[in-house]
């Protein structure tokens, strides 16, 4: 067929005899239009194309591309000039494909696209729609509900609000109800934050529903924050102005679990400075040798060349220090009591060479290291230990309200056995400290002779520890009753208990549940696996 023929045959409309192509004037200039795609376009990006805006009517290679283009295919199927086949994926993505783009990897980036489904550009608006769905379904959920609860928190200027609301048959949901950048951690920035989160929540393509925003608002009975003023003051003026039908006002008690430790530990004069010592000062030789790979490398060796670690401990590298948390200490402080051994071989190497990184941090540590500022150290990774329990407890959205006193009192009865009753001493890290101090270290520290360990621990040093620690005893027990008011007066209430389990049993299942999730989670895998393995 002759090229003149071809191209007649592109410019006209299939089952007729009609060209799409008009020619209209511009600005005094003839140009080209497909008035076909000028009818039915709607979004600017289709307004935008060259045939519908208008174009050389001289190109004729723009006209030749234009009858094979999506847009033109899509306004003849529009307009009943071809039977549609199958999915126009000019239209929007198949489900597949969002299925694909909702699947993708994790910190995948955005630059790769998805295989199958598009680049950078479609996925990013593939996500955005996603998102935008996802807010409609809280929407209505919130919407429907009976009653609502608003979790707040704050980390490094960015304001995260979750929420739990229940409705009349008494099903809860949970879900993140959105995250906003605040200027500072004032109330008022707070305030602001929650607004906007609530006002995104309610808007579907820029439009706010006013209505639905109302009704939430209404269905608000209960907020939550942290215990300091500035988020406490927030919830009492969002009492006042935002949510009418406010109920209740809480106190995070994941936060307030962390303050039994943290407050204590720096009114303390002794142990605000064995922590300072070993974590808390960026100078200290833990910091050292997080951040020095020399010290890392001699640190890993020293564990290796230990008597009796376990094969897991090959791997370690340094004490896992983390400043975000305070609650972040354990973990160093329970490496540092396994591990002494290693600390103190680290130390003396790094002292021993001027020119070594973490030099000056080593000596001060060896000068300052004694048996009684070690065993303190043990029994701070004990009471670290154990308030660890209580705020893994808490920090979780499904923990049972009717469970708070029964857990405060055994974290209290924990404490009175380990520090009153002085039962540290016979388990745990505190006598693994002491089994490793039976044997001497000697070292040279600024031309003096020094030996840690290689003596008893004696009576005197363990009353003088233990005086440490029951007086934090005592800090933390008035520091939950003024972060948890009230538990001593809901415990009277127990003997109204009617759950099917004890609280014995109940305190069991959970640790058993606790400890089965951290296992998969540092195997990285799932229990159906593990039975199938199991059973095969």
């Amino acid at each position: 067929m002759p090229t003149t023929s071809i191209q007649a045959a592109k410019l006209t409309i299939p089952g007729t005899d009609l060209s799409w192509l008009s020619f209209e004037h511009v600005d005094g200039e003839e140009v080209a239009v497909c008035w076909l795609c000028k009818q039915v376009a709607r979004t600017p990006a289709e307004k935008a194309a060259k045939l519908v805006r208008g174009c050389d009517a001289g190109r004729l290679d723009n006209i030749g591309r234009h009858a094979d283009a999506k847009q033109h295919m899509r306004a003849l199927r529009e307009l009943g000039y071809l039977e549609a086949e199958g999915e126009d994926e000019s239209l929007a993505p198949s489900i597949s494909q969002f299925r694909q783009t909702l699947e993708r990897l994790p910190g995948q980036a955005f630059r790769s696209g998805v295989k199958g489904v598009g680049g950078e550009a479609k996925v990013k608006k593939m996500v955005s729609c996603l998102g935008d769905a996802a807010s409609m379904m809280d929407c209505e959920i919130l919407k429907n509900s009976w009653s609502i609860l608003l979790q707040c928190d704050i980390k490094e200027l960015r304001l995260a609000v979750r929420y739990q609301c229940c409705t009349a048959d008494l099903q809860v949901r949970r879900g993140l109800l959105g995250i906003e950048d605040v200027e500072s951690k004032a109330h008022d920035q707070v305030m602001l934050g929650v607004q906007r989160c609530l006002e995104k929540v309610c808007s579907c393509n820029g439009q706010l529903d006013q209505d639905a925003l109302s009704c939430i608002r209404d269905r608000v009975e209960v907020l939550n924050a942290d215990g300091a003023s500035d988020a406490q003051l927030a919830l009492a003026e969002m009492r006042r102005s935002a949510f009418p039908n406010i109920l209740f006002i809480l106190r995070d008690k994941a936060h307030a679990s962390r303050r039994l430790l943290s407050r204590p530990w720096h009114a303390i004069p002794q142990i605000h400075e064995v922590y300072d010592m070993i974590i808390g000062n960026a100078a200290s030789f833990t910091s050292k040798i997080q951040h020095s790979d020399v010290l890392t490398r001699v640190f890993q060796r020293n564990i290796q060349e230990m008597q009796a670690v376990p094969s897991t401990a090959k791997r370690i590298k340094n004490l896992s220090l983390a400043r975000h948390r305070f609650d972040s200490c354990q973990k160093p402080l329970s490496r540092f009591c396994l591990y002494l051994e290693a600390y103190i071989c680290t130390a003396i190497e790094a002292a021993a060479d001027p020119g070594k990184k973490g030099h000056l941090s080593a000596l001060t540590f060896l000068e300052w290291a004694t048996e009684d500022r070690l065993l303190l150290l043990s029994l701070l990774a004990e009471c670290a230990e154990e308030n660890l329990v209580l705020i893994r407890y808490f920090d979780r959205e499904g923990w049972d309200a009717a469970t708070l006193q029964y857990h405060c009192q055994v974290h209290a009865s924990k404490l009175r056995y380990l520090f009153v009753q002085g039962r540290a001493f016979e388990s745990g890290y505190t006598a693994h400290v002491i089994a490793q101090l039976q044997t001497a270290k000697g070292f040279m520290v600024k031309g003096v002779r020094k030996t840690l360990g290689g003596r008893p621990i004696t009576d005197a040093t363990r009353e003088r520890c233990l005086e440490i620690m029951q007086l934090y005893t005592r800090l933390a027990l008035e520091t939950m009753e003024a972060e948890m008011p009230g538990f001593e007066t809901l415990a009277s209430l127990r003997v109204m208990n009617v759950s099917s389990g004890s609280s014995r049993e109940q305190v069991q299942a959970d640790a058993q549940d606790c400890w089965q999730n951290w296992l998969l989670a540092a195997a990285s895998c799932d229990l159906e696996g593990i039975a199938a393995d199991w059973n095969s």
